[in-house]
């Protein structure tokens, strides 16, 4: 078995249509007579994986998995709540349910074309879905205010707050859930609605703000991780298990987050990280892509929502050209904190900020 699960589109030829590829770190229980050397005993939470691809998507939520490109043969979360085979096929359903993809087997003619469902390109053309997040996300937020109870300094006996997944009282870090080079995405998403009950509704408002000890920040700055819903609350996800982060991901994969933060930010965190992760498929020069950019809207054009969604075929060198990274000159991915968002915006954010 592979180290990690990928998931296809349906609508591009192999090797080019990985849309991504997830490590295994979920174990897989089994009787003690079907363990073998030739089945894997790690997968992946089918939820989670479902969520990232319905992202990439442009927020196709009605997506699912499926073991062959028609997506007749779907894979049910209720039946798998744990994905174990070393691919899946994530299938939009278009008009009368229909399968978008491009070949012989799509039933979507554009202009005598068949066209695969477009994809988000970046984190930055990504539409925050408002009063539509997965209810999974939703139904947990009360239990994950919970807060690990309070450490006491004995000189002064008064209460230390703890990180919220390590538990430890000392070399805490504030860091940001959307990240801070990301204030025009926040602007242009109206993020501030979520900060109610903070005094600050931009994106340094208290909703949109955690203390982790130092390395557990910098692994969320680097996405190596995200907080995903699980039955008791929300918990650490490991995303990467690669070099040093193998060790962190033994250590916190499955650990429950006890803190008191919007729900709506968790889920944007993890939609940054899986744009992360989405960027190979963008980024090859030699395949054209079908895909879904954030367009402003002119002062002629309706004021609300601020910007619209396009939908458009890119050549790979026009996508290189938008969203490949920048000169890696003083490249350094053993920094610490990124607040500031210096390490997403080297990796993740598009050269240009917004498609024209």
């Amino acid at each position: 078995m592979d180290r990690g699960i990928r998931f296809l589109h349906p609508g591009y030829e192999c090797p080019f249509n990985v849309l991504l590829i997830l490590p295994r770190t979920d174990p897989i229980p089994r009787p003690v007579e079907e363990i073998s050397p030739f089945k894997s005993n790690w997968g992946i939470s089918h939820a989670t994986a479902l969520v990232a691809c319905q992202i990439i998507a442009n927020n196709r939520f009605d997506g699912f998995f499926s073991q062959d490109p028609e997506g007749t043969r779907r894979i049910h979360i209720d039946n798998v709540p744990l994905l174990e085979h070393n691919e899946y096929y994530f299938i939009v359903p278009g008009p009368g349910n229909t399968i978008l993809v491009p070949f012989s087997i799509g039933k979507k003619v554009v202009n005598g074309n068949l066209q695969p469902y477009p994809v988000v390109p970046s984190f930055q053309d990504w539409a925050f879905p408002h009063n539509s997040i997965p209810s999974a996300w939703r139904s947990v937020a009360e239990a994950s205010t919970s807060v690990v109870p309070a450490g006491t300094n004995r000189s002064r006996e008064v209460p230390i707050s703890r990180c919220p997944i390590s538990n430890v009282t000392w070399s805490r870090q504030l860091c940001h859930l959307v990240p801070q080079n990301e204030r025009p995405w926040y602007q242009f998403n109206a993020m501030d609605m979520y900060q109610a009950a903070s005094v600050n509704s931009s994106i340094d408002g208290s909703a949109n703000r955690c203390y982790f000890r130092s390395d557990v920040c910098t692994a969320l700055d680097q996405f190596i991780f995200a907080l995903v819903p699980r039955e008791n609350g929300y918990q650490v996800h490991a995303l990467q298990d690669w070099g040093p982060w193998a060790e962190f991901a033994a250590e916190f994969h499955g650990q429950t987050f006890h803190g008191q933060v919007k729900a709506e930010f968790l889920f944007a965190r993890f939609a940054a990280a899986v744009f992360s992760l989405f960027k190979p498929f963008i980024t090859n020069p030699e395949v054209r892509r079908r895909v879904a950019r954030r367009r402003p809207r002119s002062l002629g054009e309706s004021s609300s929502p601020m910007f619209s969604i396009k939908v458009e075929w890119m050549t790979g060198k026009e996508l290189c050209s938008e969203y490949a990274e920048a000169d890696e000159e003083d490249d350094d991915d053993s920094v610490g904190s990124d607040s500031s968002g210096l390490w997403m915006s080297r990796y993740v954010r598009p050269k240009r900020y917004y498609a024209p």
